[in-house]
């Protein structure tokens, strides 16, 4: 591993600070792009938060987010000596992108702002202690990429609790318009 002072954020810095630099470029939800690949559009505001809730024959869009980041690495990595000289600044990615989503997040989105918040950190993380995203947050970030925002996931909920979910057959569901 790299231990340079410049690499605030560990041996992955310089792809933390790409996405960062994506938030900055003011690209969040511009929607516009082509969409492409596993996505299914949803064209307002309201239907995307409808789906973003909790019901029983569908897969749970937060518990899916929350289960895939706290797979990102085992708890106590950071505290092991090749990473502790990035602890603090990975610990920080928090409040770093929460500045540059509250900066760069249009008024008529203030609804999901923690939600936003909550999936750039966990893709910040992804990068800074993985180097590349793992296949969830690869297709989170496309989503973001393409100008919307995900907000639930195709399929059936999975028979129990330590299924992990397969993503190859499903779709993100994502705020998205053409018209923009």
């Amino acid at each position: 591993m790299v231990n340079n002072e410049d690499y605030r954020f560990g041996p992955h810095t310089v792809r933390v600070e790409e996405l960062l630099g994506w938030i900055d470029r003011g690209e969040l939800l511009r929607f516009g792009k082509p969409l492409f690949g596993p996505f299914i559009p949803v064209p307002n505001l309201i239907e995307a938060l409808a789906l973003m809730q909790r019901k029983p024959d569908q897969i749970d869009w937060t518990e899916l987010r929350e289960n895939a980041e706290s797979a990102l690495y085992e708890v106590g990595t950071l505290d092991t000596p090749e990473w502790l000289p990035w602890k603090s600044g990975i610990e920080e990615l928090l409040s770093v992108v929460a500045e540059k989503v509250e900066a760069g997040l249009a008024e008529n989105y203030l609804d999901i702002i923690d939600d936003v918040i909550a999936d750039l950190h966990a893709c910040s993380l992804c990068l800074a202690v993985q180097g590349k995203f793992d296949p969830f947050h690869e297709r989170l970030w496309k989503a973001y990429d393409l100008g919307g925002w995900p907000c639930g996931c195709s399929g059936e909920v999975p028979d129990s609790d330590d299924d992990e979910l397969e993503l190859e057959d499903r779709k993100f569901y994502i705020l998205w318009s053409p018209n923009v």
